[in-house]
């Protein structure tokens, strides 16, 4: 494949955000790979839009992509308009800042991978090469951006009418974005920090086995009731919750929550448990995901209880799924202890098979390809 010039867009976070996270989310990933890529001529990372006098109030430093160049535009308020004239004419701006960073960056008719549904729907970005839009959420079914449905359905037709290319993260979401472009459905992934494990934190250690991990962030798609159900019914064992926690979580007796880890104390977190769970409500929006947390736990060797969420099975054999209902999910989770933990080779070849590598890969050579 012949090299050629790309730009990067996020969505709402930015590339300190992902900085701080030891960039482990599947937008982190991609930047990092477009970063290392050789297919990659010049780089162009564009933050989305910040209120420049709160950024003036907040300034910090933070270190810039090791190749190619970072952009922050900014505008007087941080969070979009939610009316279509506003959204339109706030993305030929932001089109305009790209244009002129682009420029300044030395970038030819760059291809334009985007995270940001405005970003491919609203955006003209008539100077660029191909559009690529990399969708993970259906942001038309997310309930705290229900204000803006409306204009993100209007960007998923401008796509479909544009031909934008699409990688999705599952068949749901991308039968929902009808797209009529090149596209294709890319998963999530999983970091070779999976593959040597260290010593588990001593308050996961501390914990009574078997362990029940619910590992990600501990919001409204969680099904606390089926948590609590679960923890209600072991005889022996443990219940654990790890993630951040956008609203203060109630009470949940005979559960142990911990907040945000680094990424090498939570792989191994998860390598020190017995049973990964995926209890989400079933919804529009959780129907549409590849649940992150799915392919860790399996990763960790570790079976699943999981309620039925489209047709994913990474694993065949390793997934023991229940239709949503909370008191099914101790039953689930008793079931999926059965199954015991992974032999080794096959837990290696999981994460062969499914490693970020060959995910990242699969979606620049949709962004970068020609014609």
């Amino acid at each position: 494949m012949p090299t050629r010039d790309l730009m990067f867009t996020f969505t709402t976070e930015t590339w300190a955000d992902a900085s701080d996270r030891e960039f482990c989310r599947p937008p982190d990933r991609l930047v990092q790979a477009a970063i290392a890529s050789p297919d990659v001529r010049r780089l162009l990372v564009a933050n989305p839009w910040r209120s420049a006098p709160l950024s003036l109030l907040r300034r910090t430093e933070v270190a810039p992509p090791s190749r190619g160049t970072l952009v922050q535009p900014f505008r007087l308020r941080r969070r979009d308009p939610t009316d279509l004239k506003g959204v339109v004419g706030s993305y030929r701006r932001y089109d305009q800042r790209l244009r002129r960073a682009a420029l300044r960056a030395g970038l030819q008719e760059p291809a334009v991978l985007t995270c940001h549904p405005l970003v491919a729907g609203f955006a003209p970005l008539t100077w660029a090469g191909p559009v690529t839009y990399f969708a993970r959420d259906d942001w038309t079914a997310h309930p705290q951006h229900r204000a803006w449905w409306p204009v993100y359905r209007e960007a998923y037709r401008r796509m479909a009418e544009r031909g934008v290319r699409v990688a999705a993260v599952s068949q749901v979401l991308l039968d929902r974005l009808a797209a009529t472009g090149p596209s294709l459905v890319v998963p999530n992934g999983v970091s070779n920090l999976f593959g040597s494990p260290g010593p588990a934190p001593a308050v996961v250690q501390a914990l009574a086995r078997p362990r029940y991990v619910y590992a990600g962030t501990l919001d409204d798609r969680l099904d606390l009731p089926a948590v609590r159900a679960l923890a209600a019914s072991l005889t022996e064992g443990s219940v654990l919750l790890v993630g951040p926690q956008p609203r203060p979580l109630p009470e949940l007796p005979g559960v142990t929550v911990l907040p945000t880890m680094n990424q090498a104390d939570l792989v191994a977190t998860l390598a020190a448990c017995d049973v990964g769970l995926v209890p989400h409500h079933v919804t529009p929006l959780t129907e549409a995901m590849s649940p992150l947390k799915l392919y860790e736990y399996l990763a960790a060797g570790l079976p699943v209880a999981t309620v039925a969420l489209g047709a994913q099975d990474p694993a065949p054999g390793r997934l023991v799924r229940y239709p949503g209902q909370t008191p099914d999910l101790p039953a689930a989770a008793a079931a999926a202890r059965a199954l015991g933990p992974r032999d080794e080779p096959s837990r290696r070849a999981f994460l062969t098979e499914h490693g970020w590598p060959g995910r990242t890969a699969a979606v620049l050579d949709l962004a970068l390809a020609h014609g």
